[in-house]
């Protein structure tokens, strides 16, 4: 049996593991550690969720102005493709390749209140 233990620190903690960019999703979870294969990992099957009733003061809506992917609303809106997942969780969208059409209307987390989402998402992780 393998032994696996939580060990508390974020990638960027952790000497010889490659340093993460500020907003990768992967930097809201804490690696968990294999002590029989020696490696380190993600738990992926953490839950992340943003409740439907999340204060409006917090984001405001988009129309989307033509077809477009995630990746792209996220630069639009933040100006880094990286928060892709933050539109996803703010809009509960299970799909993330999906492009969505011109005229659909989205909520997105203001940019000033994009640090706040994400130490509260990582706050309420349990590791």
């Amino acid at each position: 049996m393998t032994d696996i233990t939580t060990r508390g620190k974020y990638q960027d903690d952790i000497r010889g593991l490659r340093d993460l960019e500020t907003y990768d999703f992967e930097n809201i979870f804490k690696m968990c550690y294999d002590t029989k294969n020696q490696a380190y990992f993600y738990n992926i099957l953490k839950t992340v969720n943003i409740p439907d009733n999340i204060n409006n003061s917090l984001y405001t809506t988009m129309t989307i102005p033509a077809e477009t992917s995630l990746t792209s609303l996220s630069h639009m809106v933040y100006g880094t493709i990286k928060l892709w997942w933050l539109i996803c969780l703010v809009n509960n969208i299970h799909n993330p390749v999906k492009l969505f059409p011109g005229g659909t209307i989205i909520k997105v987390i203001t940019p000033n209140n994009v640090p706040y989402i994400i130490n509260t998402i990582k706050q309420n992780l349990v590791n």
